[in-house]
């Protein structure tokens, strides 16, 4: 199972995880390509739409994602 926003994920497209390749492989593998369920960002996005994703959040960012979910409240924007 892949991600559907895997050619569109705006934290891949950025210069900063390019310049670290073996990083983006790794988070690619794990979230993107494997579990996209466990993505930080997915998770954000599923519930509240791309408008509510940090463009700075990284997948792994579960932390940040549960502030978010927890912020918005019960009601989702999309």
């Amino acid at each position: 199972m892949g991600c559907n926003l895997h050619d569109s994920c705006g934290f891949f497209d950025s210069g900063s995880i390019q310049e670290l390749s073996g990083l983006a492989s790794l988070l690619k593998s794990r979230y993107c390509n494997g579990d996209p369920e466990r993505c930080a960002r997915f998770r954000v996005y599923a519930t509240y739409g791309m408008g509510a994703v940090p463009a700075n959040m990284r997948p792994n960012d579960h932390s940040a994602a549960e502030e978010i979910l927890a912020g918005f409240g019960a009601r989702p924007a999309r």
